[in-house]
């Protein structure tokens, strides 16, 4: 009597051990550009040489340009890649977002200030908590604060609000029917090209418009809001206008997915 043979398990293997190999490469590429920054942000306070002519410093500020870069990119591909592979530090826990954003809005204090934003955040107090894992709900407001940041020009305005989702709001989640929270930044920035809306989310997508003004960016951030957001059981969508700003919105259930736990 012939039986059919067990069904290989190579492939799956073969899958999570590229994982841990990318996993590992990301992890070991950190190093060298960090280095290579805090050298060169030693060598530009002149605490270490003499101070610097004006094509030295040229030449210092390019090398820190490039690892700043090299550093964005590896941590962005870092963040995707462990929220993929469900390798996290922490646990869920009970999570107020006010506070989170509080948080996020005092490490981008300076750029706001230096950029002259009128920086709003509106918080309906009655909000419950969320049951997630701190280190994703954190990942999503700062991306998507930085990137409003980043794509407001000066003088702008950004607006995050705080409230509890309505029920057409909730019905986006992967859990439809669960209490919903809404998180919205709106910014007055320069917008995405409507031809290019439906890549928003897609790994290393930037807008042309923004592309072509030569501001920094990966197109990483929100590919890993998208990837953290959906490990939440949440829903992330937008609505834009270029020239005119975009709003991101987050919903997300106040208790976890059991997938994503």
């Amino acid at each position: 009597m012939q039986t059919d043979p067990a069904p290989s398990t190579a492939p799956a293997t073969a899958a999570v051990a590229d994982a841990d190999f990318m996993s590992m490469l990301v992890h070991q590429l950190t190093t060298p550009p960090e280095t290579m920054r805090w050298y060169a942000e030693l060598l530009q306070t002149g605490k270490m040489t003499n101070p610097l002519d004006s094509a030295q410093a040229d030449m210092v500020n390019e090398i820190l340009l490039g690892a700043t870069r090299m550093s964005s990119l590896l941590n962005g591909i870092h963040d995707i890649s462990r929220i993929e592979q469900n390798k996290f530090t922490d646990e869920p826990a009970s999570v107020q977002l006010a506070d989170i954003i509080t948080t996020v809005q005092n490490q981008q204090q300076s750029e706001i200030t230096a950029k002259g934003f009128s920086f709003n955040v509106t918080v309906d107090q009655s909000v419950p908590n969320v049951v997630a894992r701190p280190s994703l709900i954190t990942l999503v407001v700062q991306n998507l604060v930085s990137n409003a940041i980043k794509y407001t020009p000066e003088k702008g305005t950004i607006q995050i609000t705080l409230r509890q989702a309505t029920n057409e709001e909730a019905a986006r989640c992967k859990a439809p029917g669960e209490s919903c929270v809404l998180v919205s930044v709106a910014d007055t920035g320069y917008g995405i090209p409507k031809d290019q809306q439906a890549l928003v989310f897609s790994k290393f997508f930037r807008g042309d418009n923004v592309a072509s003004m030569g501001i920094e960016g990966n197109g990483l951030g929100l590919a890993a809001v998208a990837a953290a957001v959906s490990k939440l059981g949440g829903a992330l969508y937008f609505d834009s206008e270029e020239g005119q700003g975009t709003t991101m919105f987050v919903v997300l259930p106040t208790t976890p997915l059991k997938s994503s736990t």
